[in-house]
């Protein structure tokens, strides 16, 4: 479990003399293969895939990303004709969703029978909402972590990796990851400074939920209630009304109506009393989309 740093929530928090600050976190599951059939499973639930790959001198790492793909293939084309095979026995019904199912898994099947991710199908967003179901591998999000060797760090190897990675358009995030070891035991000033002469501007785990946040293109609100700030993450364009559901099931149920004032317009009113006087904190309908760094508090009744 990694907790996603926001200097915004931090401030927030310092403002308003909160005693909790609660940071947004990304859970991390590692499996290694041949997996179990419960990891397999958890690998369908997540929302993002990361694969972590050795790139040294000497290995072919565009190959083994290249079989990572024609495993996800595989594995969506076994779900795809499975399910085909039970569609095909009810179009006899006439039901008009059930030949939209059978039509849409049939252009999967042909995509995946290409060799072709179904990331790259270009489906509408009610297409990929009919296709959430069935937890496609090739349909999540993909980042690519290179694992390189100081040494090693211009080889021929690593060059095809980012050239497969731009091809694929996938983010890949390099890094040196037996020095990343070695600063998780120094003491947190000495890490600080030894990073400072690496020329290091964060810890990987940083990097890596920052990035994972950019893939799954998500964005951050915040919360200051009693004595706790907190940072919440949603999918960006998401709605007041979706933000209400995050956190809590009742505020979503008896929405009402969103306070919404953006962090950097608070920062340079300094108070919601300031913010009210100004217009700046406005009342917004469930309809409202939600911008990164929105401060909201929830009217709700139920």
């Amino acid at each position: 479990v990694v907790k996603m740093p926001d200097e915004r929530l931090e401030n927030l928090a310092h403002q308003f003399n909160s005693k909790k600050i609660t940071h947004s976190e990304f859970t991390f599951l590692d499996i290694g293969f041949p997996a179990s059939k419960k990891e397999v499973s958890k690998v369908h639930e997540s929302d993002c895939l990361v694969l972590v790959i050795g790139v040294f001198s000497g290995g072919d790492s565009r190959k083994e990303l290249e079989q990572c793909w024609t495993e996800l293939e595989i594995v969506d084309l076994e779900i795809v004709q499975n399910r085909l095979a039970r569609v095909k026995k009810e179009l006899s019904s006439g039901k008009t969703e059930v030949k939209k199912e059978f039509d849409l898994l049939n252009r999967c099947e042909t995509f995946l029978s290409d060799s072709k991710p179904l990331w790259k199908m270009g489906l509408a967003k009610e297409e990929k909402k009919n296709l959430a179901g069935y937890q496609f591998l090739s349909l999540k999000p993909i980042l690519v972590v290179a694992n390189l060797k100081e040494e090693d760090s211009s080889t021929e190897n690593l060059k095809l990796v980012r050239e497969f990675c731009q091809k694929e358009s996938v983010s890949l995030v390099e890094t040196f990851g037996k020095l990343e070891e070695e600063l998780l035991d120094l003491k947190e000033e000495e890490r600080i400074n030894f990073m400072k002469e690496l020329g290091i501007s964060m810890p990987f785990s940083t990097l890596l939920v920052n990035r994972c946040r950019e893939v799954l293109n998500l964005a951050s609100f915040f919360t200051v209630v009693g004595t706790e700030a907190r940072a919440w993450i949603i999918e960006a364009h998401s709605s007041a009304l979706e933000a209400a559901g995050k956190v809590h099931t009742d505020m979503m149920k008896g929405f009402i109506r969103a306070e919404v004032i953006n962090y950097a317009d608070f920062i340079k009113l300094g108070s919601f009393q300031k913010a009210r006087e100004t217009g700046a904190l406005r009342l917004e309908g469930k309809d409202y989309i939600v911008q990164d760094g929105d401060i909201i508090q929830f009217r709700f009744n139920i």
